[in-house]
């Protein structure tokens, strides 16, 4: 990323309010999610959607702990 990019970037960052902060998380944190629910299925065609929902947990436990 450019300088100028970054600093207009950590900018909006600073001007949102800890409500906007905590959304923005919420919504990268279900992208994230189902983003490796897709890879996990796509990789595994012969999981049925709770096995892909399990192996996304054991993904992001990992990731916690």
């Amino acid at each position: 990323m450019r300088p100028e990019a970054a600093r207009v970037q950590l900018a909006a960052i600073r001007a949102l309010t800890v409500e906007e902060r905590l959304r923005v998380a919420e919504s990268l944190r279900i992208f994230a999610w189902e983003l490796r629910a897709a890879v996990i299925a796509a990789r595994h065609p012969e999981l049925v959607a709770t096995e892909v929902q399990q192996r996304v947990r054991e993904v992001f436990g990992r990731v916690v702990s």
